[in-house]
């Protein structure tokens, strides 16, 4: 079957990557993209510097020969969305709904707009001519709503993954209905080239190597070509798969071991003892770290299970160096590099209050 696709966050880190996977799809005839810039040359060069910044080596010739971008801002335009999409019903096969903010610490309203994205884009793919298939991602975080948490854990347990809920909530409701669909909850999805210091997982292994002292921490990781791969078995195999994939790796890592490897000081101490160094030394940084928030990981970690399109070969990863992968990831070395400046920040805080 020939595709026309309409794919929403093409410049995002899954976007570029998809886009790169359906240039080379022979079934693949034509890829919409919604953009807010003001014309398609600015579009282009957004597209081909973001292939850039994951080393995917597109060039704008490439793009050029199956992409159309179509100039609307999906938040300022979004009550215009359906009425833009109107001369592609007939012909898009496929959305692709990858755009949304990943904001911490923001309440769900600031989700709404994606919200009303989402909802418009699921009627457009229900429409009783037309139908078309609908995949979206969403987040394993979202379960962690599900555990025991306070306002101190708020950074965390916050507005996105609130709305990661209600996504998981709407698709599921609409697949019941009839959608056409898969719905991905995939973990941190990392690569070689990820978005680094954005993710709070980065984040986290930074200030644990700043402090050189660690807590219990165990998070799920997906390697970004498992979501890609999944992606295209759904394109091209949607009929023998469930309507929520989680591709991820199944044993999940021990970030403070895995960290101990590179920081050989690193010590494991007790969460409160933990939770007291951070507040000392990095005030700015305690709200990462609530009362309960490794109970909300690791009860979440218990509860998430690997679901991935029946046509994947998970074997692949069965004698994966896992911890080669992980320490391959460029935002490591990353963190690790910015974890020496702030530990040289608190010698010369040390200093001073000495002096």
């Amino acid at each position: 079957m020939k595709h026309s696709i309409l794919l929403t966050g093409s410049t995002g880190y899954l976007g570029v990557h998809l886009v790169s996977r359906l240039l080379r799809q022979a079934n693949v005839e034509r890829i919409l993209c919604p953009t807010r810039k003001e014309s398609p040359e600015l579009f282009w060069e957004s597209l081909a510097s973001s292939s850039k910044q994951y080393d995917l080596k597109l060039n704008v010739s490439d793009l050029k020969s199956k992409i159309e971008p179509i100039k609307i801002d999906l938040v300022a335009d979004r009550n215009s969305l359906l009425k833009s999409l109107e001369p592609y019903k007939k012909t898009v096969t496929v959305v692709h709904n990858l755009a949304c903010e990943a904001n911490y610490g923001v309440p769900i309203d600031f989700f709404k707009p994606w919200m009303e994205i989402t909802e418009q884009l699921a009627d457009f793919c229900m429409d009783s001519k037309y139908p078309k298939q609908l995949l979206s991602t969403g987040s394993y975080g979202h379960y962690l709503l599900d555990q025991k948490h306070t306002a101190e854990d708020y950074y965390w347990i916050n507005g996105y993954f609130g709305y990661k809920k209600w996504l998981n909530t709407y698709l599921s409701k609409k697949f019941s209905q009839g959608l056409k669909g898969i719905l991905f909850e995939p973990a941190y999805i990392v690569g070689p080239l990820d978005p680094g210091q954005s993710y709070m997982f980065w984040r986290v292994a930074r200030i644990f190597a700043a402090l050189e002292y660690a807590c219990k921490y165990r998070m799920l990781l997906t390697p970004i070509d498992m979501i890609m791969d999944n992606y295209m078995l759904a394109l091209n195999s949607p009929d023998v798969v469930p309507n929520i994939l989680s591709p991820l790796i199944p044993e999940p890592f021990d970030l403070p071991k895995l960290i101990q490897k590179l920081v050989p000081n690193l010590k494991l101490i007790d969460y409160e003892m933990f939770r007291k160094e951070v507040n000392e030394k990095l005030p700015k940084r305690s709200k990462y770290f609530g009362p309960n928030l490794v109970h909300c990981i690791e009860e979440t970690v218990k509860t998430t299970k690997a679901v991935f399109h029946p046509l994947y070969d998970i074997s692949k990863y069965d004698n994966m160096d896992k911890a080669a992968y992980f320490f391959s990831c460029g935002s490591l070395k990353e963190a690790l590099q910015l974890a020496q400046k702030d530990k040289l920040g608190f010698q010369d805080i040390k200093k001073t209050q000495a002096n």
